[in-house]
């Protein structure tokens, strides 16, 4: 929910409107981009759900940019927290691996 209320701020701030509809459709396509094999975090099935169902509320270039912006600030923030736990976990014992 957090997610989709980003991504419709995202959208407000590019676009210049809130459209309420784009808390829903980021979330439905999160769900459909998760659960889609072989898209690695649902890489551009969701930027392409986004946009084709954002098609009706908003021009198809403001859905276009703000999924776009979306996948960057998801990225980032992905690798901020890979490397805050990095950071965190440095002096805790990793255990063997099995051979």
């Amino acid at each position: 929910l957090f997610q989709s209320v980003i991504f419709a701020a995202t959208l407000w701030m590019i676009g210049g409107s809130f459209v309420l509809l784009a808390v829903p459709l980021a979330i439905l396509s999160w769900l459909v981009g998760f659960l889609t094999p072989g898209a690695p975090g649902g890489m551009g099935i969701r930027e392409a759900l986004l946009v084709s169902l954002l098609s009706t509320a908003v021009p198809t270039d403001v859905a276009l940019i703000a999924a776009l912006v979306f996948r960057i600030i998801t990225t980032v923030g992905d690798v901020i927290l890979f490397a805050t736990g990095r950071l965190f976990f440095r002096g805790v014992p990793q255990p063997d691996p099995v051979s």
